[in-house]
């Protein structure tokens, strides 16, 4: 019985540790129309967290760009996926691509409509090319009124 005891009491502690507070990742104030970096998953305030008009975050990475080391046969795009919340609470997402072609209807802008305003989202870097894992991506971007 002891040995059951201590197998459960080492499992809850092993499942304490690998539990990530949403806090433990820092937060990011944000000035419109200058250009941040968001890693992923991030989160930025603009223009301030204490009163934010807009809130960004980075929803998911598509990364198919050739890596650095491979030769590869098309040059591949990157695809992001940001998730835009006004002052009201109201969510939209946005996509932007660097390196896609005019036929996927996806550029590295993305126009959004929040707190009765339009708002031009761009998309300027994705880095590293072809990372491992997305929690390894930044993400730099620009947010004009």
């Amino acid at each position: 019985m002891k040995i059951f005891y201590s197998l459960v009491s080492i499992g809850l502690l092993l499942s304490c540790l690998g539990c990530k507070k949403e806090s433990d990742t820092p937060q990011v104030e944000a000035p419109f129309n200058q250009q941040f970096t968001l890693g992923y998953p991030q989160t930025a305030y603009l223009p301030a967290q204490s009163a934010p008009e807009l809130t960004i975050s980075i929803n998911d990475i598509l990364d198919t760009r050739c890596p650095a080391n491979r030769s590869c046969f098309l040059a591949g795009d990157v695809r992001t996926s940001v998730g835009v919340r006004g002052q009201n609470g109201t969510n939209q997402t946005a996509t932007m691509c660097l390196g896609c072609g005019p036929g996927t209807g996806l550029t590295d802008s993305a126009v959004v409509q929040a707190n009765s305003r339009r708002y031009v989202l761009r998309l300027h870097t994705v880095t590293p090319v072809a990372a491992a894992a997305k929690s390894d991506y930044s993400v730099t971007l620009t947010v004009k009124r």
